[in-house]
């Protein structure tokens, strides 16, 4: 997988450099030239001339240039379709047409027009003498005219005069604005490109450094069993009433792999869910474990429960003593309003304490006697006080029961 990773980063850093390189070359060596320039020369005659609409071909402004062989005079002017049709007459010339190539301008035999052609010793008369045109030039060897109005029906006329029988060469020039498309895109293609590639190329660094060095994970240590935890492997079934001894420990889970904070902030996306979905699945069998554990530890069924002997230490076990709970004082239980307006009733009209408990007899005969004397004579008082109340109408009457 390194491998795989350090030459897809290669290959992709090597085409963004590619691409890089190809955009800053369209718009250095390959960007074409700002200015667009062709040329067209007569063969055996001495006058060139432009088609109508060829001035414009490019753009609205053109350069014009004449020249003539071995320093020979030259005249360039720019006139009109009628005025320069009918300058030339039936006098043979050349008739550019359009552009061949970028840098060729396509030419062909212009017909000849109506008139006789021009015969004598002197040649072609000179154009640029006479004031019809819209614009004219002179030179020995060369002339030069910029025209940057619309042209329309406007042509050029390039003339060798005299009787040296030279052929001229025109040439046009046209500036434009070049564009370089791929510029741009290229640029910012080929440095997402290099980017991606640089960091696969450091992360499959990263990932040999930490397999070299070790710190990808370190080998498991063994786990302490925890106090309580019993064996795995079911032991004899011991008989009611035998001791069965104390449960031996089963082996701890073996914890999950251990991982630092530095090799996890190296680690990819897929590499960090693969490492917990491997840290939930021990976690989930160290819970299956122990819950194993925790069934083979219960007795199982139809066995009577054994007292399992402590081991032997050679101390006596220390029972704490028991130690008592204080108990909260009981609340005073508050007389009733019924009981409490019966009570002052009663000591209102005399009669003292409300109802009377007779007191067991402490024994002997003695005792039954005086408790046999006291009834009498509470029953003799109560009689003579319910009489004295019925003589005296001042006095109320008394009740033992029912409604007061």
């Amino acid at each position: 997988m390194t491998v795989l990773r350090r030459v897809v980063g290669v290959l992709l850093v090597v085409l963004g450099l590619a691409s890089i390189a190809v955009a800053i070359a369209s718009a250095t060596v390959w960007r074409p030239s700002d200015v667009v320039t062709a040329r067209a020369s007569a063969t055996d005659v001495a006058m060139i001339t432009t088609a109508p609409g060829v001035l414009d071909l490019v753009g609205e402004e053109v350069t014009l240039t004449a020249r003539a062989p071995g320093g020979a005079p030259v005249a360039l002017v720019l006139g009109d379709e009628r005025d320069v049709a009918g300058w030339i007459g039936s006098d043979p010339a050349v008739e550019v047409t359009g552009l061949a190539s970028w840098t060729t301008l396509a030419t062909q035999e212009r017909a000849p027009g109506d008139g006789e052609p021009t015969t004598g010793e002197d040649g072609l008369p000179d154009p640029t003498t006479s004031d019809m045109w819209l614009a004219s030039a002179r030179g020995d060897g060369t002339a030069s005219l910029t025209w940057d109005a619309p042209a329309g029906r406007v042509l050029a006329l390039a003339v060798v005069p005299g009787a040296d029988g030279a052929s001229p060469e025109l040439e046009l020039s046209w500036p434009r604005e070049v564009e370089t498309p791929l510029l741009v895109p290229g640029i910012a293609v080929g440095a997402i490109l290099v980017a991606l590639g640089a960091l696969l190329l450091v992360r499959a660094a990263l990932r040999a450094r930490r397999e070299a060095t070790g710190t990808t994970g370190a080998s498991p240590a063994p786990v302490p069993a925890e106090p309580g935890a019993v064996s795995s492997a079911p032991g004899p079934e011991a008989a009611p009433g035998t001791d069965q001894g104390p449960p031996s420990s089963a082996p701890a889970p073996t914890p999950a792999t251990t991982v630092t904070a530095a090799a996890r902030s190296a680690m990819t996306r897929r590499e960090l869910r693969e490492l917990a979905e491997r840290e939930a699945a021990e976690r989930e069998a160290a819970e299956k474990a122990a819950r194993a554990a925790e069934r083979r530890a219960r007795p199982r069924t139809g066995m009577l429960p054994a007292v399992r002997r402590a081991p032997a230490t050679g101390q006596t076990p220390q029972v704490p003593e028991p130690q008592e709970t204080a108990t909260p004082p009981e609340p005073e239980q508050q007389p009733t309003p019924d009981a409490t307006r019966a009570d002052a009733w009663r000591q209102a009209w005399g009669f003292g304490q409300a109802s009377w408990t007779p007191s067991a007899p402490s024994g002997g005969p003695d005792s039954t006697d005086r408790a046999s004397t006291a009834d009498a004579t509470t029953t003799d008082d109560a009689s003579t006080s319910h009489d004295a109340g019925a003589d005296d109408p001042t006095v109320p009457p008394t009740t033992t029961g029912g409604a007061r």
